[in-house]
Order: structure tokens, then C-alpha cells, then sequence
């Protein structure tokens, strides 16, 4: 059963310009929602991977785009932890991200991201994954972006008699200061 909950809200309900970091705690649930966390400095806490679960089923093949993804944080300095994301639109759905990231400075400590098709899709500035799994693929488009997963568990899966793409990632020229550097478990 979903929780009725509207993040924009609680994210809204924060002043603009305000110094320091706010703290939202998610209660265990699973809440159907776009999340879209528009300010900085935000931490969304959850109860655990599996008991605080964000769902959606927004995909490319259901008519919206990978940029507006289930969960999508384009503010810089944000940290979310013990936090499942979790697209449900299916594999013969196309580009589905249970999570698009564009902030600079993001942080993910012992999360959940459950998809297929660029399940973790980050866009964008510095990005930091510890202790999460991550089921699906991982799409990285943006030159300017920078990804470390440490000590996560991958575990990659594609299109029923397709083929799979671990991961991907948008540096143009080889002298540009970005990349994806993986530390993890992997299950393929």
C-alpha cells in the first residue's frame, strides 16, 4: 500500500537562501511519487533499503524522457541515505532511471536503486554512491560529471535477448577530468 507524501512539498516548505543543512526523515512506506529535490543542502533520511521505498514508472518508452526520471535531484550538496529508489516500469520500457542526479557534490550512502535501462543516470558534477546496490545499468551522459561507487553491489541486467551496458559515460576528449570509477561487488 503507498504512503501519501509529496516531497516537492517538504521540499518546497524549506526558505530559499536559508545557510545550513535540512534534514527530512522519510518513515518506512513506499510512496509514489517524481520526487524532485530543487534546493540545496537537503538530506533525505529513510528507515532502510526495502522499508523506505520510492516508486515510479515514468520510462521513454511510456512517453516522458530519461530527464524526467523517478526521482531526480538537480540541487547541489545533496545526501540521501537508507533510501530505496525503484523504477516499475519494466525492462521492455526503455530508458527508465529510478534515480537522474545533476547536483554537484550528491552523496548516497546505503541506498537502493531498482530498474533496468539506466537505472542510476547521472547528468552531471560530483557524485558519491557507498554501500548502495544498484540493480540495472548505469548511463552517465554528461562530460562534466564525475562518479565513484565504493563498496556497492552491481548487479547489471538488461532487455530480455538484448544486450547490456554496465555503464556509460560522456567524456568527449581524453584530457577532460571525468570518469566513473568503480570499487564494488559485481554480480553479472
Amino acid at each position: 500500500m503507498a504512503t501519501t507524501c509529496l516531497f516537492t512539498e517538504a521540499v518546497s516548505s524549506i526558505p530559499d537562501n536559508v545557510q545550513g543543512r535540512h534534514v527530512i526523515y522519510v518513515k518506512a512506506g513506499v510512496y509514489d511519487e517524481n520526487v524532485v529535490i530543487s534546493k540545496p543542502n537537503i538530506t533525505l533520511v529513510g528507515d532502510g533499503i526495502g522499508m523506505t521505498i520510492i516508486r515510479s514508472n515514468l520510462s521513454n518508452g511510456g512517453g516522458t524522457s530519461i530527464q524526467d526520471s523517478d526521482a531526480l535531484s538537480w540541487a547541489d550538496n545533496f545526501i540521501g541515505r537508507c533510501i530505496t529508489f525503484r523504477d516499475t516500469s519494466g525492462a521492455e520500457k526503455e530508458q527508465a532511471a529510478a534515480l537522474r542526479s545533476d547536483g554537484d557534490k550528491s552523496v548516497f550512502y546505503h541506498c537502493e536503486f531498482l530498474g533496468y535501462q539506466d537505472t542510476l543516470y547521472v547528468n552531471g558534477g560530483r557524485q558519491f554512491f557507498r554501500e548502495c546496490n544498484i540493480y540495472g545499468s548505469l548511463d552517465s551522459s554528461s562530460v562534466m560529471q564525475r562518479m565513484v561507487l565504493q563498496k556497492c553491489i552491481l548487479d547489471f541486467h538488461g532487455k530480455p535477448m538484448g544486450e547490456n551496458v554496465i555503464t556509460a559515460q560522456g567524456r568527449e576528449e581524453e584530457t577532460e577530468n571525468t570518469g566513473i570509477i568503480l570499487h564494488c561487488l559485481q554480480h553479472i
